[in-house]
């Protein structure tokens, strides 16, 4: 039988790679590191074992993204070649900005994206995969639960981290934030301005 909401695990990507003599290309666009792609196969492992099955997987286009979404896939037996590109899913992140400037530029767009896409009574059943980035995931359960603007800064989301959101006729609900029990603890912790 069909549920009657959509659910969507908004995933972190995992841990980039950072090295001292990288271009600038590199550093503001890093693959995963080794940790990270141990990282993303841990949480595709997990989504396999839990016998989670994706109707669609979306990333941003981000390498990070797309690594820890190929690794991911690999391991849950999820067809690479039906991960689908978002640029809605991209994380503009300016260190120079305020805050709650950047945190109202990129969440509006994903939102509507998210609202025009998905939310149709037609959707009910589906389960959405999203690839993403620690601020782009904050800032929708920012927007969701209708929390201020430095809500951000009281919520870490943690590299290859699973957050689970349904959406059904009476509204949102937040199922889990943050869940990382597939990576080891000394792994989880990654800084607030972490890429």
């Amino acid at each position: 039988m069909k549920s009657n909401y959509v659910e969507f695990y908004l995933m972190r990507h995992a841990k980039p790679g950072i090295e001292s003599s990288a271009s600038s290309e590199f550093l503001s666009n890093p693959g995963l590191s080794e940790k990270g792609r141990i990282q993303a196969a841990s949480l595709g492992t997990r989504l396999l074992k839990e016998d989670i099955k994706f109707d669609r997987i979306y990333t941003s286009p981000l390498k990070r993204a797309v690594e820890t979404a190929e690794f991911a896939c690999n391991a849950m037996r999820f067809p690479k070649e039906n991960i689908i590109l978002e640029n809605n899913l991209t994380e503009i992140y300016d260190a120079e900005a305020n805050m709650a400037e950047t945190a109202n530029h990129d969440a509006p767009k994903a939102f509507e994206w998210i609202n025009d896409n998905f939310l149709s009574d037609s959707m009910h059943g589906a389960r959405i995969g999203f690839f993403s980035h620690s601020h782009l995931i904050k800032m929708l359960l920012r927007k969701i639960a209708g929390f201020d603007e430095f809500f951000i800064l009281k919520l870490n989301v943690d590299y290859a981290g699973i957050s689970i959101l349904r959406h059904s006729c009476i509204g949102w609900h937040i199922v889990t934030v943050n869940d990382c029990s597939h990576i080891h603890i000394q792994d989880r912790y990654s800084s607030f301005l972490c890429i």
